[in-house]
């Protein structure tokens, strides 16, 4: 709920106290003894959001069962009926051209309302493998590029792009470096 509105009707100099301060507001309600009106609430609303995700699938997300509990996360979201109204796009990386910017550009699965995409999303899970390095600028690029093309086309809606990665770089074998 979102606060209270209060008009002060006073002047300076008048007491105010006890007064009556004006003709009826347009619900009937008229202005109290202190000179302001009653409350008046709202429920706040969210605009409509659209998620641009990334995942790495590099091979260090194979370690210590990063990839299971990262997609376990995932398919328990996107199944959520209370997420049935949020849209979501997917991208993975690295793709095979992990240095193209471009191929990042367009995502795995483009931007729609999980109500009618979450069975994609959730097989697009179950079907990756983790290997090559994490290659995050060309990924970011891209995807940058498209979420902003898709937020100018859709400006009522709120357009976030959001990365879950382990964040170690690999090399484009997937040889991970030790720390």
């Amino acid at each position: 709920e979102v606060g209270t509105i209060g008009v002060d009707r006073g002047t300076a100099g008048d007491a105010g106290a006890g007064q009556d301060l004006g003709s009826p507001l347009a619900d009937g309600r008229k202005f109290n003894e202190a000179g302001t009106c009653a409350e008046i609430s709202k429920q706040a609303e969210l605009p409509p959001l659209d998620l641009v995700l990334a995942l790495d699938t590099s091979s260090s997300m194979d370690y210590k069962l990063k990839w299971p509990a990262v997609k376990g996360a995932l398919k328990t979201f996107v199944t959520d009926p209370k997420s049935a109204t949020l849209g979501l796009a997917l991208q993975y990386f690295p793709l095979r051209a992990q240095c193209s910017a471009t191929d990042y550009a367009t995502p795995a699965i483009p931007v729609a309302p999980l109500a009618t995409n979450a069975a994609t999303v959730v097989a697009s899970l179950d079907a990756q493998r983790m290997s090559g390095g994490t290659p995050m600028v060309p990924m970011l690029t891209g995807l940058l590029g498209y979420a902003r093309t898709w937020a100018t086309a859709h400006p009522e809606r709120k357009t976030v792009l959001v990365v879950a990665t382990d964040g170690r770089e690999g090399d484009r074998q997937g040889n991970v470096p030790a720390f």
